[in-house]
């Protein structure tokens, strides 16, 4: 498949540019994109499974930006975007298998997974709404099986994973008791294989938290979690060796940024990048 390289990360407003020119576009925080990190080669004009294409090189600020909306986002140059060149398409997240739902994030204020699938990001027990970071998570759900365990539910009202099959419902964020909605996940436990282990059910707040950090996160009763009971192997979408994840579309100003860290960059449109739709794991040399 034919790629192109020279498309790197710029490390003042986080979003994706092309390098291979003497000149280093507009970028918005002012002046020119500077370049750090990997070297992209992205692969273009052929679609395949798994593939977002429409993404394009913007003459104006020589960003990546997608072009398959009637609008072409806003531009640092002023005006919307201007395509030219190849169509880039684009690989994302594997689809999730049958009985899976992806989109579930480890939260990196309160140490939660969390449902990172709506446009808000509920309620955190930290303040303000969940930040995703790390691994998008594929959960299996309404498939019981050995060494698994079922009853972990989305809460419609924080958007955490939390254990809906004891006496009580634990303690909420958003205040009083978790409220199931959504699927039943059946969870593997205590396996070998790929995945991420270390996630483990609180005893204080029913929630599904991390466990591999010294620090314990935030819990919604007050202090850090506190595990009880298996330890959990989720399954996750990990880039393989040459690639990156947490390449996100912004769908302010239709440019792509890279998502991984706590900031997320400078928007032409003002504030922060906001993330929406696939999370793209991209080629490097």
């Amino acid at each position: 498949m034919a790629s192109q390289s020279a498309w790197r990360f710029c490390q003042k407003c986080n979003g994706m540019f092309f390098d291979g020119f003497p000149t280093k576009g507009v970028c918005p925080t002012g002046g020119s994109h500077v370049a750090q990190g990997l070297n992209f080669a992205l692969q273009h004009d052929e679609p395949a499974p798994n593939r977002q294409g429409q993404w394009r090189f913007c003459t104006k600020c020589n960003g990546m930006f997608f072009f398959g909306f009637p609008t072409s986002g806003t531009c640092p140059a002023g005006g919307g975007h201007a395509a030219a060149g190849f169509e880039f398409t684009l690989p994302h997240d594997p689809m999730p298998g049958p009985d899976q739902q992806d989109q579930w994030r480890f939260c990196h204020k309160c140490n939660i997974m969390f449902f990172n699938g709506f446009p808000s990001d509920g309620v955190c027990p930290a303040g303000g709404g969940h930040e995703a970071q790390g691994f998008n998570f594929a959960l299996p759900h309404d498939a019981p099986a050995p060494e698994r365990q079922d009853q972990w539910r989305f809460c419609q009202q924080c958007f955490g994973m939390f254990f809906n099959g004891g006496a009580t419902n634990g303690v909420c964020p958003a205040g009083n008791t978790h409220v199931a909605a959504g699927f039943n996940f059946t969870l593997p436990h205590d396996v070998t294989g790929p995945g991420q282990r270390d996630w483990r059910f609180c005893e204080k707040c029913n929630g599904m938290f991390f466990n591999g950090f010294p620090n314990k996160g935030i819990c919604p009763t007050g202090g850090g979690h506190v595990p009880q009971g298996f330890n959990f192997v989720l399954p996750n979408f990990a880039p393989g060796p040459a690639q990156q994840g947490d390449w996100r579309f912004c769908h302010k100003c239709s440019g792509m940024f890279f998502d991984g860290f706590v900031t997320k960059g400078r928007c032409p449109v003002g504030g922060g990048h906001e993330a929406a739709g696939f999370n793209f794991v991209l080629d490097h040399q």
